[in-house]
Protein backbone atom coordinates (compact mmCIF):
# COMPACT_ATOMS: atom_id res chain seq x y z
CA UNK A 1 0.00 0.00 0.00
CA UNK A 2 1.36 3.12 -1.13
CA UNK A 3 2.11 5.95 1.46
CA UNK A 4 0.40 9.41 1.17
CA UNK A 5 2.87 12.31 1.92
CA UNK A 6 1.10 15.08 3.94
CA UNK A 7 1.66 18.51 2.65
CA UNK A 8 3.79 20.25 4.84
CA UNK A 9 2.39 23.76 6.31
CA UNK A 10 5.33 26.20 6.03
CA UNK A 11 5.78 28.60 8.74
CA UNK A 12 7.45 31.97 9.06
CA UNK A 13 11.03 31.85 10.66
CA UNK A 14 13.65 34.12 11.53
CA UNK A 15 10.85 37.08 12.28
CA UNK A 16 11.65 38.01 16.07
CA UNK A 17 8.11 37.27 17.17
CA UNK A 18 9.69 36.51 20.52
CA UNK A 19 12.41 39.52 21.11
CA UNK A 20 10.27 41.28 23.56
CA UNK A 21 10.78 38.50 26.17
CA UNK A 22 14.31 39.75 26.48
CA UNK A 23 13.10 43.43 27.14
CA UNK A 24 10.61 42.12 29.74
CA UNK A 25 13.10 39.94 31.04
CA UNK A 26 15.51 43.09 31.51
CA UNK A 27 13.01 45.01 32.88
CA UNK A 28 12.12 42.67 35.29
CA UNK A 29 16.05 42.25 36.35
CA UNK A 30 16.14 45.96 36.76
CA UNK A 31 13.12 46.31 39.10
CA UNK A 32 14.35 42.98 41.43
CA UNK A 33 18.12 44.78 41.70
CA UNK A 34 16.00 47.71 42.78
CA UNK A 35 13.74 46.20 45.21
CA UNK A 36 17.09 44.24 46.66
CA UNK A 37 18.83 47.71 47.18
CA UNK A 38 16.04 49.15 48.77
CA UNK A 39 15.68 46.33 51.28
CA UNK A 40 19.13 46.14 52.02
CA UNK A 41 19.02 49.53 53.03
CA UNK A 42 16.08 49.21 55.03
CA UNK A 43 17.34 46.20 56.90
CA UNK A 44 21.24 48.14 57.61
CA UNK A 45 20.48 51.41 57.99
CA UNK A 46 16.86 52.51 59.06
CA UNK A 47 17.71 55.67 59.24
CA UNK A 48 18.70 56.45 55.62
CA UNK A 49 15.72 54.97 54.34
CA UNK A 50 13.41 57.84 54.56
CA UNK A 51 16.56 60.08 52.77
CA UNK A 52 16.68 57.29 50.50
CA UNK A 53 13.20 57.65 49.09
CA UNK A 54 13.57 61.13 49.05
CA UNK A 55 15.88 61.38 46.89
CA UNK A 56 14.23 58.84 44.19
CA UNK A 57 11.14 60.51 44.63
CA UNK A 58 12.17 64.21 44.16
CA UNK A 59 14.41 62.38 41.00
CA UNK A 60 10.83 61.83 39.44
CA UNK A 61 8.49 65.32 38.23
CA UNK A 62 5.62 63.36 38.88
CA UNK A 63 5.66 61.75 42.37
CA UNK A 64 5.46 64.53 45.60
CA UNK A 65 7.07 64.48 48.70
CA UNK A 66 6.96 62.26 51.27
CA UNK A 67 5.07 63.04 54.20
CA UNK A 68 6.53 63.82 57.60
CA UNK A 69 4.46 61.91 59.13
CA UNK A 70 4.79 58.90 57.08
CA UNK A 71 7.05 55.39 58.80
CA UNK A 72 10.35 54.75 57.33
CA UNK A 73 8.89 51.54 56.04
CA UNK A 74 5.77 53.07 53.70
CA UNK A 75 6.15 53.86 50.20
CA UNK A 76 3.65 56.18 48.58
CA UNK A 77 2.35 55.18 44.93
CA UNK A 78 3.10 57.85 42.00
CA UNK A 79 0.44 60.52 42.10
CA UNK A 80 -1.15 60.92 38.53
CA UNK A 81 -1.60 64.72 37.48
CA UNK A 82 -3.82 65.93 34.80
CA UNK A 83 -2.89 68.03 32.37
CA UNK A 84 -4.77 71.11 33.65
CA UNK A 85 -3.68 70.70 36.94
CA UNK A 86 -0.40 70.82 35.92
CA UNK A 87 -1.11 74.49 34.15
CA UNK A 88 -3.38 75.59 37.18
CA UNK A 89 -0.56 74.78 39.49
CA UNK A 90 2.61 75.93 40.18
CA UNK A 91 5.35 73.74 39.77
CA UNK A 92 5.91 71.84 43.03
CA UNK A 93 9.50 72.49 44.87
CA UNK A 94 11.04 69.87 46.39
CA UNK A 95 13.19 70.74 48.91
CA UNK A 96 17.07 68.85 48.73
CA UNK A 97 17.48 65.65 51.51
CA UNK A 98 20.53 65.92 53.77
CA UNK A 99 21.91 63.08 51.54
CA UNK A 100 21.67 65.10 48.67
CA UNK A 101 22.86 68.73 49.49
CA UNK A 102 26.13 66.50 51.26
CA UNK A 103 26.72 64.71 47.90
CA UNK A 104 26.45 68.15 46.22
CA UNK A 105 29.14 69.09 48.89
CA UNK A 106 31.47 66.58 47.34
CA UNK A 107 31.19 67.22 43.55
CA UNK A 108 31.46 71.15 44.15
CA UNK A 109 33.44 72.38 47.42
CA UNK A 110 33.07 76.10 48.64
CA UNK A 111 35.88 78.13 47.17
CA UNK A 112 38.76 78.55 49.78
CA UNK A 113 38.46 81.77 51.65
CA UNK A 114 41.04 84.38 50.42
CA UNK A 115 43.93 84.92 53.28
CA UNK A 116 43.78 88.56 54.67
CA UNK A 117 47.80 88.71 53.77
CA UNK A 118 47.34 88.64 49.71
CA UNK A 119 44.27 91.15 50.16
CA UNK A 120 44.87 95.09 49.61
CA UNK A 121 43.29 98.18 51.17
CA UNK A 122 39.66 97.80 50.91
CA UNK A 123 38.25 99.00 47.46
CA UNK A 124 35.17 100.48 48.85
CA UNK A 125 37.68 102.74 50.89
CA UNK A 126 40.10 103.79 48.17
CA UNK A 127 36.75 104.51 45.86
CA UNK A 128 36.06 107.37 48.52
CA UNK A 129 39.55 108.55 48.37
CA UNK A 130 39.47 108.84 44.78
CA UNK A 131 35.98 110.15 44.66
CA UNK A 132 37.40 113.20 46.75
CA UNK A 133 40.52 114.07 44.89
CA UNK A 134 38.94 113.29 41.70
CA UNK A 135 35.96 115.42 42.41
CA UNK A 136 36.17 117.95 39.89
CA UNK A 137 36.42 115.46 37.19
CA UNK A 138 34.13 113.26 37.93
CA UNK A 139 31.87 116.24 38.09
CA UNK A 140 32.79 117.02 34.10
CA UNK A 141 32.71 113.61 33.05
CA UNK A 142 35.98 113.62 32.20
CA UNK A 143 36.65 110.67 34.82
CA UNK A 144 34.72 108.08 36.26
CA UNK A 145 35.30 105.62 39.01
CA UNK A 146 33.75 102.22 39.08
CA UNK A 147 33.86 99.25 41.85
CA UNK A 148 32.82 95.88 40.26
CA UNK A 149 33.70 92.71 41.68
CA UNK A 150 37.35 92.42 42.64
CA UNK A 151 38.37 95.60 40.68
CA UNK A 152 38.27 99.41 41.28
CA UNK A 153 38.46 101.21 37.71
CA UNK A 154 39.41 104.89 37.28
CA UNK A 155 38.50 105.13 33.61
CA UNK A 156 40.43 108.53 32.15
CA UNK A 157 38.86 109.93 28.93
CA UNK A 158 38.30 112.77 26.46
CA UNK A 159 40.41 115.14 24.34
CA UNK A 160 42.52 116.10 27.46
CA UNK A 161 43.86 112.94 27.38
CA UNK A 162 45.88 112.34 24.30
CA UNK A 163 45.73 113.85 21.07
CA UNK A 164 44.65 111.90 18.04
CA UNK A 165 47.04 109.35 17.40
CA UNK A 166 49.43 110.31 20.01
CA UNK A 167 50.57 108.24 23.39
CA UNK A 168 51.75 111.39 24.92
CA UNK A 169 50.51 112.91 28.12
CA UNK A 170 48.92 116.01 28.15
CA UNK A 171 49.44 118.64 31.01
CA UNK A 172 46.24 118.45 32.63
CA UNK A 173 46.35 114.56 32.48
CA UNK A 174 49.58 114.35 34.32
CA UNK A 175 48.02 116.60 36.73
CA UNK A 176 45.43 114.72 37.64
CA UNK A 177 47.67 111.13 37.78
CA UNK A 178 49.44 113.08 40.68
CA UNK A 179 46.43 113.31 42.50
CA UNK A 180 45.85 109.31 41.90
CA UNK A 181 48.99 108.68 42.82
CA UNK A 182 48.63 110.46 45.89
CA UNK A 183 45.55 107.85 47.22
CA UNK A 184 47.45 104.64 45.27
CA UNK A 185 51.18 105.09 47.21
CA UNK A 186 50.10 104.18 50.62
CA UNK A 187 48.46 101.21 49.90
CA UNK A 188 49.91 97.92 48.01
CA UNK A 189 46.95 97.12 45.88
CA UNK A 190 48.10 95.72 42.26
CA UNK A 191 46.94 98.05 39.42
CA UNK A 192 46.69 97.01 35.50
CA UNK A 193 46.73 99.93 33.12
CA UNK A 194 44.17 98.94 30.51
CA UNK A 195 44.75 101.51 26.96
CA UNK A 196 42.58 102.07 24.05
CA UNK A 197 42.09 103.86 20.97
CA UNK A 198 39.61 104.93 18.62
CA UNK A 199 37.99 103.27 15.99
CA UNK A 200 40.42 105.14 13.25
CA UNK A 201 43.27 102.14 12.45
CA UNK A 202 46.99 104.13 12.43
CA UNK A 203 49.89 102.52 10.51
CA UNK A 204 52.93 104.61 10.56
CA UNK A 205 56.70 105.14 11.08
CA UNK A 206 55.75 104.69 15.18
CA UNK A 207 53.10 103.12 15.31
CA UNK A 208 52.46 99.84 13.55
CA UNK A 209 48.62 99.38 14.59
CA UNK A 210 46.14 100.22 17.16
CA UNK A 211 47.44 97.72 19.38
CA UNK A 212 51.08 99.34 19.68
CA UNK A 213 49.34 102.62 20.00
CA UNK A 214 46.87 101.55 22.84
CA UNK A 215 49.61 100.24 24.94
CA UNK A 216 51.92 102.92 24.34
CA UNK A 217 49.44 105.04 26.25
CA UNK A 218 48.85 102.50 29.09
CA UNK A 219 52.88 102.68 29.18
CA UNK A 220 52.72 106.31 29.23
CA UNK A 221 50.74 106.42 32.26
CA UNK A 222 52.55 103.59 33.87
CA UNK A 223 55.87 106.18 33.81
CA UNK A 224 53.48 108.84 35.45
CA UNK A 225 52.81 106.65 38.50
CA UNK A 226 55.82 105.57 38.95
CA UNK A 227 57.21 109.23 38.80
CA UNK A 228 54.96 109.62 41.71
CA UNK A 229 56.21 107.82 43.66
CA UNK A 230 54.04 104.47 42.75
CA UNK A 231 56.14 100.98 42.82
CA UNK A 232 57.09 99.18 39.35
CA UNK A 233 56.35 95.63 40.99
CA UNK A 234 52.86 96.83 41.67
CA UNK A 235 51.52 97.26 37.99
CA UNK A 236 51.26 95.56 34.52
CA UNK A 237 49.86 96.66 31.24
CA UNK A 238 47.16 95.66 28.57
CA UNK A 239 46.59 96.91 25.15
CA UNK A 240 42.95 96.48 23.55
CA UNK A 241 43.57 98.78 20.24
CA UNK A 242 40.33 99.55 18.73
CA UNK A 243 38.06 96.60 19.54
CA UNK A 244 36.50 98.17 23.10
CA UNK A 245 35.28 102.03 21.91
CA UNK A 246 33.25 103.90 23.79
CA UNK A 247 29.41 104.28 22.76
CA UNK A 248 27.25 107.21 23.44
CA UNK A 249 23.42 107.66 24.86
CA UNK A 250 22.03 107.00 21.30
CA UNK A 251 24.11 104.06 20.67
CA UNK A 252 27.19 105.41 18.37
CA UNK A 253 30.54 105.37 18.75
CA UNK A 254 32.57 108.49 20.38
CA UNK A 255 36.12 108.87 18.79
CA UNK A 256 37.23 111.15 21.69
CA UNK A 257 36.31 109.43 24.77
CA UNK A 258 37.41 105.83 22.96
CA UNK A 259 40.97 107.16 23.39
CA UNK A 260 40.89 106.54 27.04
CA UNK A 261 43.44 104.63 29.54
CA UNK A 262 41.44 102.63 32.49
CA UNK A 263 43.37 102.20 35.79
CA UNK A 264 41.88 98.84 37.18
CA UNK A 265 42.84 98.57 40.86
CA UNK A 266 42.91 94.79 42.12
CA UNK A 267 41.89 93.72 45.93
CA UNK A 268 44.77 91.53 45.93
CA UNK A 269 48.06 92.86 47.15
CA UNK A 270 51.38 92.50 46.17
CA UNK A 271 52.96 89.59 46.62
CA UNK A 272 56.20 89.92 49.22
CA UNK A 273 58.34 86.86 49.51
CA UNK A 274 58.96 85.80 53.12
CA UNK A 275 62.68 87.20 53.95
CA UNK A 276 65.21 84.50 53.76
CA UNK A 277 67.78 83.13 56.15
CA UNK A 278 70.54 82.81 54.09
CA UNK A 279 71.73 86.08 56.12
CA UNK A 280 72.11 83.88 59.11
CA UNK A 281 73.63 80.95 57.31
CA UNK A 282 76.36 83.28 55.81
CA UNK A 283 77.24 85.03 59.15
CA UNK A 284 77.48 81.47 60.94
CA UNK A 285 79.89 80.64 57.82
CA UNK A 286 81.77 83.54 58.38
CA UNK A 287 82.30 82.90 62.19
CA UNK A 288 83.13 79.27 61.48
CA UNK A 289 85.85 80.57 58.88
CA UNK A 290 87.06 83.35 61.41
CA UNK A 291 88.18 80.22 63.88
CA UNK A 292 91.79 80.02 64.79
CA UNK A 293 93.04 77.48 63.32
CA UNK A 294 94.23 74.74 65.61
CA UNK A 295 98.24 74.73 65.96
CA UNK A 296 99.54 71.33 65.80
CA UNK A 297 101.38 69.63 68.63
CA UNK A 298 105.06 68.77 67.42
CA UNK A 299 106.07 65.17 66.52
CA UNK A 300 107.51 63.07 69.23
CA UNK A 301 110.86 61.30 69.48
CA UNK A 302 108.72 58.54 71.36
CA UNK A 303 107.38 55.91 68.27
CA UNK A 304 103.87 55.12 69.04
CA UNK A 305 101.73 52.34 68.01
CA UNK A 306 97.97 52.74 67.38
CA UNK A 307 95.50 49.74 66.63
CA UNK A 308 92.73 50.71 65.03
CA UNK A 309 89.39 49.37 64.99
CA UNK A 310 89.85 47.70 61.76
CA UNK A 311 92.76 45.61 62.78
CA UNK A 312 95.11 48.37 60.99
CA UNK A 313 98.74 49.05 63.24
CA UNK A 314 99.92 52.60 62.70
CA UNK A 315 103.16 53.21 63.67
CA UNK A 316 104.10 57.19 64.24
CA UNK A 317 105.38 59.79 66.40
CA UNK A 318 103.11 62.11 66.40
CA UNK A 319 100.85 63.24 69.45
CA UNK A 320 97.49 63.71 67.67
Amino acid sequence: MRRRNRPHIKQAHNNHVHRWTVSYADYMTLMFALFVVLYAVLLNKKDNYQEVIDAIQSAGQFVHKTPSNLQSNELLAPTIVTQDETLSKEPLETPESDLTVEINKKIKPELSVIPSSDQGESLAKLKLSLESALNVELASGAFSVNLEGDWLTIEMTGPLLFAAGSHTLLNGAKRNIKYIAEVLKPVNNMIRLRGYTDTKPISDEIYQSNWELSALRAISVLHALNDDGIAGARMAIEGFGQYQPVLSEKGDIDEFKSRRVVIAISRFALFVEPKSDNNIKVKIKEKENNLPTPIPKPDSEEIREVFLPDGRLIITTRQE
